[in-house]
């Protein structure tokens, strides 16, 4: 990608060019291939895709994928923690944002070793989240391991929760309203959905004060479009071409 022997815009290689040169840093910062091939493992061993001419095939990841992935599970801190707690990803339609997505709630869920881990899916309305949640409760049903494991709430098509006994764990979708009334989540890892619909930052920020009880929170974004200049996609849009150049994250 950085040589030109793939075509990809600036933003892609300014991102895979920052990798290869973190690879080098004597900071604290380092890669672990180990914590990143697990999540490797979990997609593409555990998974099975749910829909059209996938039905029931394991979830081989595209390079770009793996890449997204990688970076996510493989990055660490000095400490051992996971180096980033916000991911913003802008892709088109079609590249598999959203199981991605899915299956990473699934191993937040599942695989990641946090007990009583909270995973959200958030999106500007609560049928746009459940689009996402929808792939991870196809994903499970497809996967005879994440079946046995976890129990649905709700009947066939309807389902509103996913819960991990074992680790007293669940994943959910949620609207605007989440955290309005009673005691505040405490997410390990919100999914955020098309933010280039969210009206303003509300749900995230609510979302994001729960990080505080957790050691390695997560915020993976998504989206496929989007031109507003005064909207929230275009803030995280901004910081990661920031980021991808070489600047710190926040």
């Amino acid at each position: 990608m950085v040589a030109g022997e793939v075509i990809a815009g600036p933003h892609v290689r300014n991102a895979c060019r920052r990798h290869l040169d973190d690879m080098k840093r004597k900071d604290g910062i380092w890669f672990d291939p180990d914590a990143a091939a697990h999540a490797f493992g979990f997609f593409e061993e555990v998974l099975k895709l749910s829909e059209g001419q996938f039905e029931g095939q394991p979830f081989h990841l595209e390079p770009s994928q793996a890449f997204i992935i990688g970076s996510l599970f493989g990055w660490k801190r000095n400490d051992g923690r996971r180096r980033f707690r916000r991911a913003y990803i802008e892709q088109g339609k079609g590249n598999g944002k959203s199981p991605v997505a899915g299956g990473i709630g699934l191993f937040g869920m599942t695989a990641a070793g946090e007990a009583g881990a909270q995973i959200y899916a958030a999106a500007a309305k609560r049928e746009q989240a459940g689009i996402l949640f929808s792939d991870a409760v196809k994903m499970v049903r497809q996967s005879p391991a994440l079946a046995k494991r976890l129990e649905f709430s709700g009947g066939p098509g309807r389902e509103f929760n996913i819960a991990h006994h074992g680790s007293g764990s669940f994943f959910r979708p949620v609207s605007r309203d989440t955290g309005k009334t009673g005691s505040g989540p405490r997410p390990y890892f919100v999914l955020a959905d098309e933010i280039h619909e969210l009206p303003d930052r509300s749900i995230i920020e609510v979302l994001e004060r729960g990080f505080k009880f957790r050691r390695e929170p997560l915020l993976f974004m998504i989206t496929n479009s989007g031109s507003d200049r005064n909207s929230v996609a275009w803030e995280e849009h901004e910081h990661a071409v920031k980021v991808a150049a070489g600047g710190s994250v926040r």
